[in-house]
């Protein structure tokens, strides 16, 4: 069967798209800092994978939020909308569901409040998977000084803030 020049060329063309999106994606996880954190199973890997880091991350609706969490188990989270950072304790634990899978937990106070979804504080954990799937940027330290109970500016809801504007103090 002959084909006109025409359908060769769209088929050459779609073609070349899906191996550009192969190759994209088998280098996807690579360059994300996220990649970096190891054996999410292990509770001692993923620890020391997050232990003295700041996780920047963004979702609709919400926008960007920053997390700090200090080797000693000090957890630090500026979302949008804060003027002060919101302090609590983290930890790495076994999914006590499957027991075979490590949850990172955080505990806030009662009086700890997000003002972007109108939540207050508790105890919230998350898989290893779902932790890194969520981060975007990886910083080591607190780049933004969060532990001092200062946020550097009140983040808008919903804008998405890149590490540079963040470090600026860009609003």
């Amino acid at each position: 069967m002959r084909r006109s020049p025409f359908l060769r060329m769209t088929l050459m063309r779609y073609l070349l798209l899906l191996l550009t999106m192969v190759l994209a994606a088998c280098n996807g996880g690579a360059d994300r800092p996220s990649a970096r954190l190891g054996d999410l199973d292990d509770p001692a890997a993923l620890r020391a994978a997050i232990a003295g880091r700041t996780f920047v991350s963004f979702s609709q609706g919400h926008g960007t939020f920053v997390e700090y969490f200090a080797p000693d188990g000090l957890a630090v989270l500026w979302h949008p909308e804060d003027t002060r950072p919101n302090s609590g304790q983290w930890r790495v634990e076994m999914d006590r569901r499957d027991g075979t899978s490590s949850v990172v937990c955080l505990f806030f106070g009662n009086g700890s409040f997000n003002p972007a979804t109108g939540v207050g504080g508790g105890r919230t954990c998350i898989t290893g998977v779902r932790f890194q799937a969520g981060q975007r940027d990886v910083l080591e330290g607190d780049p933004f000084d969060l532990s001092s109970g200062n946020v550097p500016f009140v983040m808008r809801k919903g804008r998405d803030y890149s590490v540079s504007e963040l470090r600026r103090g860009r609003r």
